[in-house]
């Protein structure tokens, strides 16, 4: 598996702890986590040990490139609904 997404409510905290560690010590290159409170998504990358060393934040209208599809861009709006915070 190259990349891992995770939509994320009321799992928020087992997302970004557990769930994220289990991915990077299993050597999952990337990770997404999907924030429904905030319309953000997290993206995490470069797993060494049980953690990732690079987490960047993207704002809800703003886009991304999964590693593994580097050509590929996605709107945030395109698949995010609108943040319920």
């Amino acid at each position: 598996m190259n990349w891992a997404i995770e939509v994320a409510d009321s799992s928020l905290e087992f997302d970004y702890g557990p769930k994220s560690e289990f991915y990077a010590t299993a050597g999952i290159p990337e990770m997404w986590i999907a924030n429904l409170r905030t319309g953000e998504v997290e993206a995490r990358t470069d797993p060494v040990s049980a953690e990732y060393t690079t987490i960047r934040t993207i704002p809800a209208d703003g886009a991304i490139s999964p590693q593994a599809f580097p050509d590929v861009t996605l709107q945030l709006s395109d698949f995010m609904p609108p943040a319920n915070a």
